[in-house]
């Protein structure tokens, strides 16, 4: 398989760190780059609501995860997918894991004309990383099914870190469209073919030493209290028990 890539020069790192506007915290959230902008969302309206802001920290799965076993003193987790989660818990680096959403995965484009999955082979197209990424691996294992990825991945592809990086792909030209997250996909604006079945849980969980204000944080990401949040940056809610 050939594979494309693409380096952007204002990127210096594998990953991007950023800290809540409002307080630099002690405590920490690990979250997937793909689910930020909503995690943001959330977590400034627990702060509105009384809680302690916490410092975030975000990048892809794979990083952010192999960074808690190297001793990143992580509070909390929350990522995009299964598969780093449990890989964690495995290695006692997380507890209390759950599932608190379910993603979309969507085909995106920039270009004012909604993309088509016909179309595909017509035009450069940006994949996060699978074997890092929860949506790579997500767009790996649909075309699979579909018995595209061996002929998709053979064509034109920009691999990137992340989901964001994939956006930011078709948005400096070096790519036409992407696939990515729903989230992404509204934050960024655009046309987007939304992609029957391929869905992914989104799994997190609490650090051996996570504090008071993480713990209760992870309980307001999963309560009633933030539904709508979650369901208007296109993710669908979780079945309470």
């Amino acid at each position: 398989m050939r594979f494309k890539s693409f380096i952007f020069f204002i990127l210096i790192a594998v990953f991007s760190i950023t800290v809540t506007p409002k307080a630099k915290a002690d405590e920490v959230v690990a979250v997937a780059a793909g689910i930020s902008p909503c995690v943001q969302e959330i977590m400034d309206l627990y702060i509105a609501k009384g809680g302690a802001p916490l410092s975030m920290v975000t990048g892809p799965c794979g990083a952010l995860a192999k960074q808690a076993e190297a001793g990143a003193p992580y509070d909390l987790v929350m990522m995009s997918e299964p598969r780093w989660p449990n890989w964690m818990k495995k290695k006692d680096l997380l507890t209390d894991v759950h599932t608190f959403a379910i993603g979309q995965l969507v085909l995106w484009s920039d270009r004012g004309e909604e993309p088509t999955m016909d179309g595909i082979k017509d035009h450069i197209t940006a994949v996060p990383d699978p074997e890092m990424t929860a949506y790579g691996m997500l767009t790996k294992n649909y075309l699979s099914s579909k018995k595209l990825w061996e002929s998709f991945a053979s064509g034109e592809i920009v691999t990137t870190k992340s989901a964001p990086q994939a956006i930011m792909a078709v948005s400096s030209g070096a790519a036409q469209w992407a696939f990515v997250p729903k989230s992404s996909a509204i934050k960024a604006g655009g046309p987007f073919l939304t992609l029957e079945g391929a869905t992914m849980d989104q799994v997190g969980g609490l650090g051996p030493k996570a504090g008071p204000e993480a713990k209760a944080f992870w309980e307001f990401c999963r309560s009633k209290e933030v539904d709508q949040v979650w369901e208007r940056w296109g993710f669908h809610l979780v079945e309470r028990r």
